[in-house]
Formats: structure tokens, sequence, C-alpha cells
């Protein structure tokens, strides 16, 4: 989903060949590919985190520049969001009430609060009327790289804690900075 705000011309006054600044801003579906158990330095059972999704903003300023009357050349500078959440579900055996062994599962999940701002030189090339190629790349500087992460007994809903915290919760850390980032 995005919107990007540029100019409109009335009338052919020269301000096409010269350039135009405008805003831009996008609200990002993410999809992540992981292999890795835990993060380095922080206690996790999770056997290995695959996949994760998450949602961000993507906003700025641009400045367009045309090259010739069908080729430009944009500059943008703004924020990205890579914000994910991963989570893995591991099962085990629990002993219930009874005494009886029963299935169970955990829960593992890492939220993640990633965001750079940075530049953006783009080439663009109107291919058909108004339909517009871009190939460009991007600069940045992280300015937000946080986590959260915890491990829930989520099977079975009725009962069950962890030993070691007596609680259906273990291994919780919150807006912990992101080592190596």
């Amino acid at each position: 989903i995005g919107l990007i705000a540029s100019p409109v011309l009335a009338q052919n006054d020269g301000a096409a060949e010269r350039g135009a600044i405008g805003a831009y801003g996008d609200y990002s579906f993410i999809q992540h590919t992981a292999d890795f158990r835990a993060i380095p330095g922080f206690p996790n059972c999770c056997p290995q985190f695959t996949t994760g999704s998450g949602k961000a903003p993507d906003f700025g300023i641009y400045y367009k520049i045309p090259l010739s009357p069908d080729f430009y050349f944009y500059l943008r500078a703004g924020y990205t969001g890579y914000g994910t959440t991963l989570t893995a579900r591991e099962g085990t055996t629990v002993i219930d009430t009874n005494g009886t062994v029963v299935a169970g599962s955990f829960d593992h999940t890492i939220t993640t609060s990633l965001g750079s701002i940075g530049v953006e030189p783009i080439f663009g090339l109107n291919v058909l009327g108004n339909l517009m190629v871009r190939l460009g790349g991007r600069v940045g500087y992280v300015i937000s790289k946080t986590f959260s992460q915890k491990e829930v007994l989520t099977d079975p809903a009725s009962f069950g804690v962890f030993t070691d915290t007596r609680t259906r919760i273990r291994n919780e850390f919150d807006n912990q900075v992101l080592p190596n980032t």
C-alpha cells in the first residue's frame, strides 16, 4: 500500500523539465526468512527460527530530475521500517493433574523493531504511458534496533508451568538492543 504525492501541472510552464519535489509514503507487509536458534547473549530454547512477518512504514521526501522526456533520476531521503515477529512452535509432552502424559507445545517468539534513515538514488523509465520501471539502491543508518522475546507454554491451555519460573512464560526479555547490528 503506497502513496506518492507529486506536483500536478495544469500548463506546460517548463516545470517538468526543471524537476519536482514531493513526498512519498507506504505501509509495507514484510516476509522474512531466518536460520538461527537464539540471539547471542539471550537464553532461548527454540530449536530453530525459520520465518517471520511484519508490517512497517516507509516515508520521506524526494527530488525528481528529468534526464529526458521518459527517463528520470530520483533522490529520496526517508525512514524505512523492517520490524517483524518470528514464531516457532515446539511440541513436547507434559504430565496432567492426574499423572497422565499429554501432548503440549511451546511458542518461541522474537519481535524486532528495526528502522533506518537513508538516501536512495533511483533511476526511472516510463515504459508505457504512466507505467514506470525503477532501479536503485539504498544507503542507510540503523536508528532503531531493539527486540523482545519470550517462550510461552501454549498447550495444554488450562494447566502447566515452567519449572524454573513457575509461570507459563520464561526467557522473557523486553526492549533489548540487538547485538551486532
